[in-house]
Formats: structure tokens, sequence, C-alpha cells
């Protein structure tokens, strides 16, 4: 049969294997009480070795079968007030039950069927409270009547992979942490969710591990170890210990250590694949990593796989396991160097448990074993009837395990001495953030002998003043008062703590003066803050003397800050050499060093290429633009802006960065206009670096301008009934312009130095306009052009049928008769068209004869005939001119408007008539 159903036939339901939790304080009755995994935050497997005198001589008490018959195994175990609490499931994963046990016979005083199965969980207890996770989430039910309390259910979408994974809740501080999910963990009061955070992105990565709670943080091993806020989870620091699949094992811690196992596998994701490989041992790693940053500190390899945690040995300083090659190793915790190893003669499932001198766990040889913690050697082996599925759980003088098919055995020992009083040293002590302190308990029985070994539970109060950990380690978290506590079961001691903020003087730990210039000094300001409620002496001390500081020693008042003047003088030092001086910061509680770097330099000014700029041949209206070169010689990067002193000479103002052994370029402009001709002018362009300022002169010789303007007269095209126009132009230089006829000078307007516009009236249309155009210097050269300008007179009618209006260049008119059409042509009165056009009309009232003068136009036609003149030439019109009603003569539109030589536009829709006539000069 394969590896992995041979135990899953004994883990199908996990917890069996994985220990449950109680805590300590939970029972007000009995002080001996292992809390295992969940109630032991830090899963030191540790158990309080007092309750029983001697675990080597443990005889079976009672056994006990759960009624179910077709059980797997038992499902968990965990003990509290005189009770113990187990899941069993049956194979089809119908029969899943919750059980309360009485610790004297074994009798069930309670049993509660459950919904899902327990794939890999654990219970924990608190008070009357217990908890467990299955695949739809936490469950809280009664102790005292096996009620559920209340639940928080997973995402539907998470359902299947919960079950493998069911969540694993750890106590400490009256909250429970566990993971949940793909990738999440989540935090829960007593009574409810607190918070929920996913700390992976990975889908495929769930935690096998129960989480755990040491020095105030909280570790969980998923694709990464990762380490996060016990008050919301978020992420302090993450580490990849392996190759990202996480081994079986609860992980435990031992003061500032992280104690885990890393299968070797390339994902966890694939545990369960049913394939040949799975039949091969599964190798893992045991590895040590150090609690600040998750640094591995040590590795050791195992041949298979380790089932479900670690027991951490204050005094031995050793850690613990068993595994499924059938070995029990014991390592030095702080080396991870093999003490000893132990081969038994079958598998190591359960986690073993610490009593004394002595290690008991269980093997799959149907047996439990007393084993030496310091020789590894079997001092005794009890019969238990069935292949041992759960570490030894602990109540009173009872040590309790269950085997794969379905019994819970009962062994009995010897109780140990009762203890009566507890002595906690040091006394009222006082401590500081962020330093661990030692405490001390010293246990005594009723003849006031000292009980070794005894091992008390530790408690801060309130806790957000620190953690303390299974050995009285305590770590300050925040300055104030708080109570540390030693306790077995009702059996207490306390001592007040005064925590201080004992922190170092803040100050500046590094001065860099930079580069400091020969025969000079650089004096540079710095702070040294007090953050203590008293007073701090301190005094700088240093061997250079190129560097003094100012106040070199003094005091700083409770919560205050003094400021130092330091001074570098490097006139003793070696030129362009960086030089490093180590300062000593001593107070009175501590000490510093301050760093201080400086660089003797000689960095000379920049270079100005050319040095004098001189221009010759300059006529009066010219921009000119120049540039000139800077050059930094210098080692570092100057900052480098210019302006200009005087008024005809432009600077760009804005500054520079030059970086060292290079150059730039900066331009100038020169405006001639007001500088007297025939005479050399002079500027100054001042150029600014960090150390001074440079003067570059601009000579400019102006000379007389004796070459007339270029100039260029806008394309004039011909105008439409105009009466003025604005001519446009420019020149090649600063000009005024002005336009010349009939005897007038009209002068023109400056849009810019070198362009112009005059406006000039025009004749009315038609007409020929010619401009004499005048444009002159700054040097009185003169420039002429003759400008023509055509103006076009522009005739044009616009006639309605049926309309008693006309419009005549957009002038209203009165038409009579209206435009009619006869026989598809549109007639119009003759006379009132030849008044549009100003054309001449005789009318012979006997002959009806008429004759109409247009300009060299001459037209005659008579009333009723279809033949008319025009010019001379005989013409058809159709239909022939006719007298209308109202007494005036009609004629076609089309026939006059081609005769006048005018532009027809007809409008059938609205019939509407336009004629157009351009009459050019």
């Amino acid at each position: 049969m394969k590896k992995i159903i041979a135990i899953l036939i004994s883990l199908v339901v996990f917890c069996s294997i994985t220990p449950s939790i109680t805590t300590a304080e939970d029972d007000d009755n009995n002080s001996c009480i292992y809390p295992m995994f969940g109630g032991d935050e830090e899963h030191s497997g540790v158990a309080q070795d007092h309750c029983i005198e001697d675990v080597s001589l443990l005889k079976k008490k009672w056994e006990s079968k759960m009624p179910e018959s077709d059980l797997i195994g038992v499902q968990s175990l965990v003990t509290a007030k005189g009770q113990i609490y187990t899941i069993t499931e049956d194979l089809d994963f119908k029969k899943i039950r919750m059980h309360c046990l009485r610790s004297t016979d074994g009798k069930i005083i309670w049993s509660r069927q459950l919904d899902f199965p327990m794939l890999f969980s654990q219970m924990a207890t608190s008070g009357e409270k217990i908890f467990y996770g299955d695949a739809m989430g936490m469950k809280c039910f009664s102790t005292k009547s096996g009620m559920p309390l209340w639940n928080y259910d997973v995402d539907i979408s998470e359902v299947m992979q919960t079950i493998i994974y069911s969540p694993k809740p750890t106590i400490y501080n009256d909250q429970i942490y566990t993971t949940f999910g793909p990738g999440k963990i989540a935090c829960f009061s007593l009574g409810g969710k607190i918070w929920l955070d996913k700390i992976t992105s990975s889908p495929n990565y769930y935690s096998y591990s129960s989480p755990i709670i040491s020095n105030n943080k909280l570790f969980v091993l998923m694709d990464n170890l990762y380490c996060l806020s016990p008050s919301n989870g978020r992420q302090i620091w993450s580490s990849f210990v392996g190759n990202g699949g996480t081994g079986l094992a609860n992980i435990s811690s031992y003061k500032d250590k992280i104690i885990a196992s890393i299968e070797q596998r390339a994902s966890n994701a694939n545990y369960f694949a049913n394939d040949d490989d799975e039949d091969k041992p599964t190798p893992n790693t045991v590895i040590c990593v150090d609690q600040e940053k998750g640094k591995v500190l040590w590795k050791f390899k195992t041949e298979d796989d380790i089932f479900f945690g670690f027991a951490v040995d204050q005094d031995s300083n050793s850690v613990f396991f068993g595994c499924v090659d059938s070995k029990m190793y014991g390592l030095d915790v702080e080396t991870g160097k093999e003490k000893w190893n132990l081969t038994l003669p079958e598998r190591v499932i359960g986690s073993p448990t610490i009593f004394g001198k002595y290690i008991l766990v269980g093997c799959y040889d149907n047996n439990l074993y007393c084993i030496n913690k310091l020789s590894g050697k079997i001092a005794a082996k009890y019969e238990t009837n069935g292949a041992v599925s759960t570490s030894p759980a602990v109540l009173d003088n009872m040590v309790i395990v269950s085997t794969i098919d379905n019994n819970i055995i009962c062994f009995e020992g010897k109780s140990g001495p009762k203890p009566t009083s507890i002595d906690i040293s040091p006394k009222n002590p006082t401590a500081f953030v962020n330093e661990k302190m030692q405490f001390e308990a010293t246990v005594l029985d009723q003849d006031g002998k000292k009980i070794i070994g005894l091992q008390p539970v530790w408690k801060v109060d309130p806790p957000k003043y620190g953690t303390i950990d299974q050995f009285g380690v305590f770590l300050p978290a925040e300055k104030g008062n708080c109570t540390i506590t030693a306790s077995i079961g009702k059996l207490s001691a306390s001592t007040n703590v005064e925590v201080y903020m004992k922190q170092p003087l803040e100050f500046t730990e590094i001065l860099d003066f930079g580069e400091v210039e020969q025969d000079t000094t650089l004096t540079i300001q710095f702070t040294i803050k007090n953050p203590e409620p008293y007073e701090a002496k301190f005094k700088i001390s240093t061997k250079s003397k190129w560097i003094t500081f100012d106040p070199s020693s003094g005091k700083i008042d409770p919560e205050n800050t003094i400021t130092i003047k330091a001074t570098a003088n490097p006139e003793s030092l070696e030129m362009d050499q960086i030089v490093t001086e180590k300062a000593e910061l001593e107070y009175n509680y501590g000490e510093g060093e301050i760093t201080i770097q400086v660089q003797k330099t000689y960095n000379p000014p920049p270079l100005l290429a050319p040095k004098e700029i001189e221009l010759t041949g300059i006529k009066q209206g010219e921009n000119i633009k120049k540039s000139f070169q800077i050059i930094n010689q210098a080692k570092k990067e100057y900052k480098i802006s210019c302006k200009s002193a005087t008024p005809w000479l432009k600077v760009p103002g804005e500054e520079m960065i030059i970086p060292a052994d290079n150059e730039a370029t900066f331009e100038f402009e020169i405006s001639t206009n007001g500088l007297a001709l025939s005479k050399t002018h002079t500027g100054i362009i001042i150029v600014k670096w960090p150390k001074g300022e440079l003067e570059l002169p601009v000579k400019v010789e102006m000379v007389k301008d004796v070459t007339p303007p270029k100039i260029t007269i806008d394309k004039i095209g011909d105008l439409v009934n105009q009466d003025s126009y604005v001519i446009m132009g420019s020149a090649d230089e600063t000009v005024t312009a002005k336009a010349i006829f009939g005897g007038i000078e009209i002068n023109g307007k400056q849009n810019t130095p070198n362009t112009f516009a005059i406006t000039v009236p025009l004749k009315p249309a038609p007409s020929k306009n010619v401009f004499k155009i005048e444009v002159i210097d700054e040097s009185g050269n003169k420039t002429t052009a003759d400008v023509v300008i055509i103006n076009i007179a522009e005739k044009r009618v616009e006639l309605s049928v049926g309309s008693q209006t006309m419009m005549v260049d957009g002038v209203e008119v009165q038409i009579n008769p209206p435009p009619y059409i006869k026989g598809g042509t549109t007639m119009v009165p003759l006379r009132a068209i030849a008044d549009a056009f100003g054309a001449e009309v005789n009318y012979d009232g006997k002959t009806k004869g008429i004759s109409i003068k247009y300009g060299k136009i001459k037209i005659t036609m008579v009333v009723n005939k279809t033949e008319a003149i025009i010019n001379g030439k005989r013409v058809k019109v159709s239909p022939p001119p006719e007298t209308h009603k109202s007494g005036r003569v009609t004629v076609p539109f089309r026939f006059i408007a081609e005769a006048f030589g005018a532009e027809i536009t007809y409008d059938a829709a609205t019939k509407s008539i336009i004629l157009t006539k351009q009459i050019r000069p």
C-alpha cells in the first residue's frame, strides 16, 4: 500500500495526529493541563513535569472505545476541566461526531453530530468554549452541552481546499489565530472575526501548520515563512526558507528562533497526487530561522516526513521530533547538530511531549514510549493495543492517547508534589522597550521544598506592554507600567514592571562637508535629541584637529534637543583627497559614532570665450544675435547665470548648470535702435558663478546705412465696389511707409518695425487706381514702387415672380407690373430693368417701337414683334414684347439680361431671378 494511503488511514481526519488546543488558565480546578499546540502559542511541546512524579512508571487506568464501530480513528484529543474532547469519523465521512468524555473513567458525557470532515485540523478550548475548523470554516461549541455558539464560513469556492487544509486555531491573549483558505490568515475574538488577510498571492499555497505567536510577532508557514503583526496581520517580513513546499509539522519557537519543517517537493499543491512516487520516502528539512529578519540559521535533513510538530526543551537546549522513517531525533537547538537518534519498530506520527527528563511519544507499533531526553534511550514503554495517532495529552496525573482503531487509553502515574507558592525574581524591576528581560519562578511544595523543573504559565497584563514566552523571557513593547504573572492553575504570583523607552540619543550619524575650498572653512549644524524623560550628559571627541565641535560637551534636558556646530578647516589636508574621520559621541547610558567626510579642493573661476566681443560695420535697426562660451575648468559643477548692465544688450536670465570639465553656450541679443551712428558703443555682460562675478565686454561699431530697403508688396486682386483698401508690405529692415496719389500723401502704420499698412481711398467703381508707395529706412534710404488697384463695378438685380418689389444692389425698389410667366417664359417690365442697370429707354407710342441704349449696346424692338436688332444684328424675341394691362411694356427677362451681358441665375423652386453684371474700368 502506498505510504500516503497508509498514513491517511490514520490521518484521513487529521487532528488525530495534530494535537489540539487548550489554555492552562482556563482550568480553575486543575493545575496539571498540557495546553498542547494551540493553547501553547509557541508550540513548545513542554508539559508540567510535576503533575506526575515519574512518567517512566505509568499504569493503565482505563480504556474506552467509541460506540461507532466503523470509525477510522480518533480525530482530535484535548483535555480541560476534568474532561476529554475528541472528534471521530467513519470511512464514508457520514458519522462525524464530537465527544466529551469524563476523565475519571472515560465515559461519554455528551456527543454531537458534525457536518463536515476535519482533515488536517485541530481543536482548541478556552473557558466554556471549544473551537475547531472544518471544510466550511471556523466553529465554536459549548463545552458543557456541545451546542453550537457561532461559526464563520469560508468562501464557497474554497470549500474543497479547506477540507484538506482546515483552519487550525492557536489561542493567544483571548484571540484565535488560524490559517483560513488559500493564502489567508484570520484572527477571531472568542466571539467572532477581527480581521482576515491574504498574505500570499499564490492560489495553490495553504498551510498545514497552525500559527504561532512569539515575542509579540505572528508567524505562519505557507509558500514562505511569514512574520506578521498580531494586531492587524500586516506583514513585517517574509523569508523563502524552502522550495515553495511546506512540511506537515506545526512550526515551533524557541526564544528568538523559529523551528519548521520543509518538505522536499516542488509544490504543496500536489501532496495527494496519485502517482508511483508516493511509495517513496519524502525527505524533509528541519530549519531554524531567526525571528528578527527571517535568516536561516541551520538546516537538518531527514529521510522522510515529519508529523506533526516539535518539542523544544530549554533545559537541554534541544528540539525533539519523530519521523515516518521510524526515528526519534534530538538536535541541538542552537546549532542543529544531532545529539542522538533512536530507531523505533514503526513510524512515529504524533508529536512528542516533554515531561522533565523524559519524552513521551506514541508509535505505530502499538506502544507509548518513554525516552530519556538526554541520552535518547528508552526508559519504558506502555502497551496501547493499537497504533498511537495523537500526541500524549495530560490532565492531572493522567496521560491520554488515542489509537487508530478508535480507542482512547488513559495511563495514570503517581501525583507529583503539589505546588503551594510561587516566588518571582527579579521583583519590581525596571525594563526597557525592545530589551529582553529574564524572569525566574521558584515553585515550592507544601513542605517548602523547591519543585524542580516546574514551568508556570507566564502572562503580561495589559498585553500591550509586551510578550513573555514559556521560559519567562519578557520583551517589552511599550512604555508604561505592567504586571508579570506566573501561574499554575489557581496558584499565581505577580510583580510590577516599569517599562522605559531607553532609546539612544538621536543624532546625525554622517556629516558630509563635501568639497571645501583651500583657505576657507565650512560649518554644518546638526542636532542631538534626547528622547528620554531624564537628563543626558554627552561628550564629542575626535583625534583630528581639522574638525571641531561647538559645544563639544554638555547636558541635554529630558526630551529636548541641542544644536551642535561642526566646523571643518582642511588647511592641513592633502589637495583633492577625500578624508574620513570618526568622532566618538559618549553619553551617560550609551555611545555612538559620527562619521565626518571632507575633500579639500581648489576650483578656479570659469573661462569666457571669447574674452571680449567686438562687432563692426553694424547698421542701425539691425537686431543681432550672438553667443559666447563659458568653460568650467573645475572638478565640480557650477551654477552659472548671466545678466546685462546695458539696456541695448539683452541676456536670458535663466540659471544653467555646467558639469565639471565641461562648457556651455550662452546667447545674447543686441538691439541697435537708438544707437548713434559712426560711433563705437560698449556694453557689459556680467557672468555670475558660485564664488563671484566675471565681466564680458561687448563692443558695437555703428556705421551709416546707404543701402535702400528691399520691400515686398502683398499681392492685390481685383476689388468689387470698394471705396478704400489697405496696402500691406514688408521690408528687410525697420522702415516707415506712405502712399502718394494726386499730390496727396497718406502715411502708413507699422504693425512691426519691418512691416507696414497704408489705407488708401479708391475712385468709384469701375475705376483704375494708381498709387506710388514710398518706403524709408532709419538711415533715410528710400525705395518706391507703383501699386495699381482695379475696382470693378458690379450691378446685381434680384426679382421674384409675382413680387411687386425687387432688390437693386441691395436696395428695395417697387416694380409694376410684377414678373409673371407667359407660355413658360418669365416676363419683366422693361423700364424697371433698364432703370436698374442705368440704361436709356425711348418708346414711340405711334409705332410702338422701343430703343434702348446701355453703354455701347443699342437695342431696338417693336411691341408684339418677334424680331429685335442688337448692335445691328437681328435676333429673335420669344415671346415678343407686349403691353401689359397696366400699360407698361414687358419683355422676356432672359432676352434683356443676355442683351445687357448680365449673368443669369434662376431658381425654379422659388421662381426667383438674379441678374449680375460686372463692369471693369
